[in-house]
């Protein structure tokens, strides 16, 4: 993650969008970073331990659960140095998560 600081800006020079597996990468720099939605993750999770200790659900037949959207973290400073609309992109991810979040490049952390 923390290499990110040494390549982002060589990719927004080449107007290369950076997808990455994680805000903290789009804190960093890149373009888009997606993942999971915990507290969504919580809610979910939360309701499967309900149904097991509370309501006597079967854990061998309880099925598993996945997540098919997460949050998007744009960096407003890379979207717009590769020459992305953010609100354009904002709408193209809206359907795919829970939540399209926005960021800006910090270099030093407190």
């Amino acid at each position: 993650m923390t290499a990110e600081l040494t390549i982002y800006e060589l990719l927004q020079e080449a107007q290369i969008p950076h997808y990455a597996g994680a805000d903290s990468f789009a804190l960093n720099g890149a373009f888009c970073g997606y993942g999971v939605d915990y507290a969504n993750l919580g809610v979910m999770t939360a309701d499967m331990v309900v149904d097991l200790l509370v309501s006597g659900a079967d854990p061998a037949t309880t099925p598993v659960m996945t997540f098919d959207n997460g949050i998007a973290t744009i960096n407003t400073e890379t979207c717009e140095a590769i020459g992305f609309d953010l609100d354009t992109i904002k709408e193209t991810f809206a359907p795919l998560c829970t939540e399209v979040a926005e960021i800006q490049t910090a270099e030093e952390f407190e």
